[in-house]
C-alpha cells in the first residue's frame, strides 16, 4: 500500500505518477472520480493516496478558483509563461468569498514585484 509515503514527493512517486503533479490538476482528478463514483468519498481518496482528509480538501478547495484562472494556471499565456503560481498563492485567491474578490487578489498576485521571480 501507499501507507509510507507521507512526504508530498514521495506520495506521487508511489501513486506512478510524474514527480510534480500540478495540485489543481490532481483536485481536477479527484473531482472526476467522486462524480464517477457514489461511493468514493475524500476519506477514501485521502487513505489511497495517504493524505490527510483536511490535505485533500485543502488540494480540492483549489476548484473554487473560476475555470477561466484555472485555465491561465494550467496553460499559461506568453506573459505569464514563466512564472510560477505557487500553491499557496492560488489557495488564497480560491479562498476570497465572491468573484470580484477573486479577481481582485489575482490581479494583485500577476502584478506583484515577487511574481517574476517567485520559485
Amino acid at each position: 500500500g501507499s501507507r509510507g509515503c507521507r512526504r508530498a514527493f514521495q506520495w506521487r512517486l508511489c501513486l506512478g505518477r510524474q514527480p510534480r503533479v500540478h495540485p489543481l490538476l490532481l483536485a481536477r482528478a479527484w473531482r472526476k472520480q467522486l462524480e464517477e463514483d457514489p461511493r468514493l468519498t475524500k476519506a477514501r481518496i485521502a487513505a489511497s493516496e495517504g493524505l490527510s482528509r483536511a490535505r485533500v480538501t485543502q488540494l480540492m478547495n483549489l476548484l473554487n478558483l473560476p475555470e477561466d484562472m484555472q485555465q491561465i494556471v494550467l496553460n499559461p499565456p506568453a506573459p505569464l509563461e514563466n512564472q510560477v503560481f505557487t500553491e499557496r498563492n492560488l489557495r488564497a485567491v480560491a479562498s476570497c468569498p465572491d468573484r470580484k474578490t477573486q479577481v481582485s487578489r489575482w490581479q494583485e498576485l500577476i502584478q506583484s514585484p515577487g511574481f517574476t521571480s517567485h520559485h
